[in-house]
């Protein structure tokens, strides 16, 4: 039955799902050109000061279970603001992504000019392990940021136009019935990549 309502969960969301998914693939591509724009802007964001701290709060020798333990809750609180900004109509859901995508493209570039080790390469070796579980949980978290945007975007407009009341009332019961199965998958997926990537950083 929870087999059948996660199917049906994520054949409702496909739309969207394909969309963030874009999105990414998009900003990721981007992020992988015209590297020095984007360091600048990641130093403005602060977004390697967040990445050091979290390494100098591990300590030296982590174990794989303090590793992969900061890992899931620093990923489950990003999905989380992922979902909660929706109420924003999804913009900022949109705009975290997409730089979420820039960073990925961006650390694959200049890690392989660095290492001269091919981006493929490293995409295979280092991301793709623990990404291959994380980035969907990432996609679900963000479709239903969007999803929660758009619906609040819906129950603004019929605040003018009565008529549609009784729909939006169906889009919330729905989202709230579609909720609990797919951020149970997000948690779960992100358990998964947390344990991966822990272990490929205890391990070297």
């Amino acid at each position: 039955m929870k087999l059948k309502r996660l199917l049906f969960a994520l054949r409702a969301e496909k739309r969207l799902i394909l969309i963030v998914t874009a999105i990414f693939l998009v900003s990721a591509f981007m992020g992988s050109v015209n590297t020095e724009q984007w360091r600048r802007l990641f130093e403005q964001l602060q977004i390697f000061d967040h990445f050091e701290k979290m390494i100098r709060s591990l300590g030296a020798n982590p174990s794989w279970f303090n590793v992969s333990k900061e890992i899931f809750i620093n990923n489950l609180k990003a999905c989380l603001m992922l979902i909660v900004m929706g109420v924003l109509l999804g913009i900022p859901t949109i705009s975290s992504m997409m730089t979420n995508g820039l960073l990925l493209g961006y650390v694959i570039t200049v890690s392989s000019q660095e290492t001269g080790i091919s981006g493929w390469n490293l995409f295979l070796t280092k991301i793709l392990p623990h990404g291959i579980f994380e980035l969907p949980a990432i996609f679900l978290a963000a479709t239903l940021g969007l999803r929660i945007g758009i619906s609040v975007f819906s129950s603004v407009v019929s605040l003018f136009k009565s008529s549609n009341r009784i729909q939006i009332k169906m889009e919330w019961k729905e989202i709230g019935q579609r909720f609990p199965v797919l951020l149970g998958l997000i948690v779960l997926l992100l358990l998964v990549a947390a344990s991966i990537e822990g272990l490929l950083i205890t391990s070297v």
